[in-house]
């Protein structure tokens, strides 16, 4: 495995998700939100930031979702 280098931005989301219909209906309202934490990084740190959604119940689950 790689090592993570860099800043990491994970924001933690609660959201109950029970399909991946849910869950992609939830990452595109999170995205304006993780954009706009990627910017203030870039602006306050002068350097990119990986930006992920953490949804710790995803269907049962904890997942990530990377932010492009």
């Amino acid at each position: 495995m790689a090592a993570l280098r860099g800043w990491q931005i994970v924001d933690f989301k609660t959201d109950s998700l029970r399909s991946a219909a849910e869950r992609e209906a939830a990452v595109e309202q999170y995205r304006p939100q993780l954009r706009r934490y990627a910017q203030a990084a870039l602006d306050l740190l002068r350097e990119p930031a990986r930006v992920r959604l953490c949804f710790l119940d995803g269907e049962g689950r904890i997942s990530l979702q990377e932010m492009r």
